[in-house]
């Protein structure tokens, strides 16, 4: 899944009418103040290209990413697991040296921004790249791609996880969160991490999150959801054309639902518009329903509870706190009202053409570890080309492309 950076900013405007916050109980209480020491203790700092590294890319060399960079990624990625109600991921040195080489790949040849960069296709193997190491590349960029344009040297790990997470900026316009879907899947246990900066001033990131032995753990199912039910910070929602999504791992949801969502302490209902149900798009996430949805005029309200509405199978109710709240109460916290601004977004489908060039071997690979995904009775089959049905039946994620626009 590709992505890249968009820093935006929503201005908050304060609330000048009066608004009565939800009561948190003892245990919501403590809660909050536990994600928020979570939150505040996660490694801030700034990385500039000399320090980015523990081991820095050449020509002949891949390179290693700092292991402090590499640890505040993951935390981040935990976080986001942990409000969502899913077990911490782990890392290893061949998961974040196979996205290192997925970066330095993508960085070496200059990648335009492109779907095709999942597999890195349509290029030769870099120059100075053993074959080994392009099969590397290629089976670790079918994860998660950020592309930052106009990179200054300056490299933030919050940025570079919360742009796939938010999901809103696609390269191809879509609304829907294959990026997210990746960062939140139910059977993940481990994630590698790479970038690399081309001569194109593009920073190219790589999340390594996507393992067969991962995919087929087959009595693993959850329901979850962005955001999540119970409590969720404020800071992830106030972003410009994030979508919501709903993955059920117990329910089948058939056709497009009405989906809803009521701010409990104002009563006030809200339609959701753009809503995609993609079925079992993520069975092999531990996910039997996706549905992505744009909240569209929703006012989200700091200490405000909300009621969220899938047609008649399924609803759960969360309550905004601030992350950035460092232990403090979440009622005593300035009532703060955000406006989520949409738009509507043209869908674009992602395909695959011109694979040609991905090796036997690396196919190979795919096609064993999808085969066996595919042997599940449930998994639907699609699509009249072996491999490439293999491929799909392997990946199981949505492939939209995100670009990562750094404004200056």
């Amino acid at each position: 899944m590709l992505t890249s950076v968009a820093l935006l900013t929503l201005t908050l405007a304060t609330n000048n009418h009066s608004v009565y916050a939800a009561d948190f109980s003892q245990e919501e209480s403590q809660q909050v103040v536990d994600y928020q020491k979570q939150y505040q203790a996660i490694d801030k700092s700034t990385y500039s290209n000399q320090n980015m590294y523990d081991s820095t890319p050449t020509d002949t060399d891949s390179g290693k990413l700092n292991s402090q960079y590499i640890k505040t990624s993951l935390d981040y990625i935990n976080y986001y697991r942990k409000l969502a109600g899913l077990n911490a991921e782990t890392t290893t040195d061949s998961a974040n040296n196979d996205a290192q080489l997925a970066a330095w790949a993508l960085a070496k040849v200059n990648y335009p921004v492109s779907k095709d960069a999942h597999g890195i296709l349509n290029t030769q193997k870099p120059e100075g790249m053993t074959d080994s190491d392009w099969d590397k590349a290629q089976l670790a960029s079918f994860g998660n791609i950020t592309f930052t344009h106009n990179y200054d040297g300056s490299s933030n790990p919050e940025t570079d996880v919360n742009s796939p997470f938010l999901d809103n900026n696609n390269i191809d316009g879509t609304a829907l969160t294959g990026h997210r879907d990746l960062l939140l899947s139910a059977r993940a246990s481990r994630i590698g991490f790479g970038a690399a900066i081309g001569t194109n001033k593009i920073k190219y990131t790589v999340q390594n999150g996507v393992f067969a032995d991962d995919l087929l753990k087959s009595n693993i199912w959850a329901d979850v959801s962005f955001p999540s039910k119970e409590l969720y910070p404020i800071e992830l929602l106030q972003h410009e054309n994030t979508p919501w999504s709903i993955y059920l791992g117990n329910t089948e949801v058939v056709g497009t639902p009405v989906i809803t969502i009521t701010d409990k302490d104002t009563g006030k209902t809200y339609t959701a518009t753009n809503v995609k149900n993609l079925g079992r798009f993520n069975w092999a996430y531990g996910y039997k329903t996706t549905i992505d949805y744009m909240p569209t005029g929703v006012e989200l309200v700091l200490g405000h509870e909300y009621l969220v509405k899938v047609g008649n199978v399924y609803s759960y109710s969360f309550k905004l706190f601030s992350q950035l709240g460092n232990g403090v109460p979440v009622t005593k916290l300035p009532q703060t009202v955000t406006n989520q601004k949409t738009k509507p977004l043209q869908i674009q489908k992602s395909t695959f053409e011109n694979k040609s060039n991905i090796k036997s071997s690396v196919k190979s690979q795919l096609i064993k570890s999808s085969n066996a995904i595919a042997s599940q009775k449930t998994l639907p089959q699609t699509g009249n080309k072996s491999w490439l049905l293999a491929l799909m039946g392997f990946l199981s994620i949505t492939l939209g492309l995100a670009v990562g626009k750094k404004y200056n």
